[in-house]
């Protein structure tokens, strides 16, 4: 299975009335397959190489921050978002950036962009594939014909059929 790429486009320049970007970027709580996050940063519209830096994906959730480190190849970002990561948090968040970092100082961010969380589908449950899925019913349907030859045999009652086929 592919992992979803999302592309952005940020400037660490802040143009003016580009201080917050046009796109948002959008993520599912508690997806196990995470998503590709591919930055494009430039400075005041030019591309910018951020090759000397270690990008973090910065993320505030309320009371704590998803912060990812990810790879800086001439003006390109690429971070692997853990979906997973971000707990049970739901929701829309204005304020996301990347800041890029040399010896652990912060030596500048982007603008920031807004980050869309859509609730968990299955809701903590574990996602069952397909394919589990056509296996329960073949394993249900084999019963229910074992047991309707029994029934033709004469091993099981009315009730017992009742009882078996709800």
């Amino acid at each position: 299975m592919a992992v979803p790429t999302q592309e952005i486009a940020l400037d660490v320049g802040r143009v003016p009335g580009r201080y917050v970007a046009q796109s948002s970027v959008y993520l599912g709580e508690g997806d196990r397959n995470g998503t590709v996050l591919v930055v494009t940063v430039t400075e005041n519209r030019q591309p910018f190489d951020c090759s000397a830096y270690t990008p973090f994906l910065m993320v505030p959730l309320g009371d704590a921050t998803y912060r990812q480190e990810g790879t800086a190849d001439g003006d390109s970002l690429v971070f692997e978002v853990d979906e997973s990561r971000l707990g049970n948090f739901h929701g829309t968040v204005g304020n996301a950036y990347v800041s890029l970092e040399q010896g652990g100082q912060i030596v500048t961010s982007t603008n920031r962009f807004t980050v869309v969380v859509a609730e968990s589908a299955t809701d903590g449950a574990e996602p069952e594939t397909y394919a589990s899925d056509l296996d329960a019913l073949y394993v249900r349907a084999e019963s229910l014909i074992a047991a309707w030859e029994e029934y033709q045999t004469g091993t099981l009652t009315d009730g017992d059929m009742e009882e078996i086929f709800g």
